[in-house]
């Protein structure tokens, strides 16, 4: 069975070192690094990531990124 974008997302972020989920005002699923909410989800296709502005831009010139917007219709927006 395939996964959805946010069951995705997730499985990948659950993967990162020292990174714990928590319920925040914000999103139930919200997850943290040292205390700092970095990633949270509005409903099953939206999340925000927070990413500093040299992050924005790596981020962006990874080719993986241009292929999720393509594949599951999303929108970046930079800060």
């Amino acid at each position: 069975m395939d996964l959805n974008l946010k069951e995705q997302v997730s499985s990948f972020i659950g993967t990162l070192p020292d990174v714990e989920q928590k319920h925040d005002p914000m999103s139930e699923e919200a997850y943290f690094y040292c205390l700092r909410n970095f990633a949270h989800f509005h409903g099953p296709q939206h999340i925000d990531i927070r990413l500093s502005k040299p992050q924005q831009q790596e981020a962006l010139q990874i080719q993986r990124v241009p292929n999720l917007v393509a594949k599951y219709g999303m929108e970046i927006k930079p800060d």
